[in-house]
């Protein structure tokens, strides 16, 4: 649940099946900072059980 934005500016992100353990607050959290890892024509993929 740390800040992850060390790691740099990312084309693709999959996230599957890691959101449905979290809280509501805890899923916009990290979908924000996720968003912010996105380069600007970045794609953000989600898995069907979020």
């Amino acid at each position: 649940m740390g800040d992850f934005s060390h790691l740099g500016v990312f084309d693709v992100i999959f996230c599957r099946d890691a959101l449905i353990y979290f809280a509501a607050e805890q899923k916009r959290d990290v979908l924000h900072r996720a968003a912010r890892c996105l380069a600007p024509d970045g794609y953000l993929i989600l898995g069907a059980a979020v």
